[in-house]
């Protein structure tokens, strides 16, 4: 069985891969101040999942975009009453914006970004997705 774990820290991202259930110990550096962290992480077998995080099931169109074109939110599974949250994050990890919707088939956004890579993050109750947006 393999595992993965997305982790953000400050402007790294990193993706970790485990392949056996057990403790395992993450050391990172950190950037030009020489900063020094370590994660101590317990992996346990999951034996199922009740549902599937409807907040996944979202897509972004198209992607990349083209810079001030219209993108689109494409969402399944949901009734159209649900309310979310979009944040947009720049490649830096501040928070440009932060929005209310209600959940549709198809969400029309007009971002009004300038060109460069883009995190949106959805939350919709307490399930959180966050998707990579590159505008060109």
């Amino acid at each position: 069985m393999k595992y993965q774990m997305y982790v953000f820290v400050l402007a790294l991202f990193l993706m970790l891969t485990f392949t056996r259930q057990g403790y395992s110990n993450i050391p990172f550096m950190g950037g030009t101040g020489g900063g020094y962290a370590s994660v101590k992480l317990k992996i346990n077998e999951v034996s199922g999942v009740s549902e599937q995080n409807k907040v996944s099931e979202f897509k972004l169109y198209p992607n990349p975009l083209a810079e001030n074109k219209t993108l689109y939110l494409l969402a399944e599974n949901f009734s159209e009453t649900e309310k979310a949250l979009l944040y947009i994050y720049d490649s830096k990890l501040r928070l440009l914006r932060n929005e209310h919707f209600i959940v549709s088939e198809t969400t029309t956004l007009s971002l009004n970004l300038p060109a460069g890579i883009y995190f949106l993050q959805i939350r919709v109750s307490e399930e959180v997705n966050t998707k990579k947006l590159i505008i060109y």
